[in-house]
């Protein structure tokens, strides 16, 4: 496994991306800045798109309704900048 080559791979990509990873998880840190970076410089905001999903470890389709709309949005939202993730209103407890 190249790390190097496979974000590369990801750069040279032409059909917008998201990209998403749990913030806590144990197996794969969380990216560093500068990787964020070298993925989205000279791209539009169009293009890639970074998301870490706050509390989440390494799965996060099982572990956060957050990531299920992402996808839902990812889908019908034909620009990703125009997507918007806001936290699931729950009920209060009394």
């Amino acid at each position: 496994y190249d790390a190097g080559a496979f974000l590369d791979s990801i750069r040279m990509l032409t059909m917008p991306v998201v990209i998403t990873h749990g913030s806590d998880d144990p197996i794969i840190p969380l990216p560093q800045d500068d990787i964020w970076d070298y993925l989205t410089v000279d791209k539009d905001e169009d293009s890639l798109m970074p998301v870490p999903i706050q509390n989440v470890k390494h799965f996060p389709m099982l572990e956060s309704d957050t990531f299920q709309r992402l996808v839902g949005m990812f889908l019908e939202t034909p620009q990703i900048s125009k997507i918007e993730l806001k936290e699931r209103w729950r009920r209060r407890s009394r």
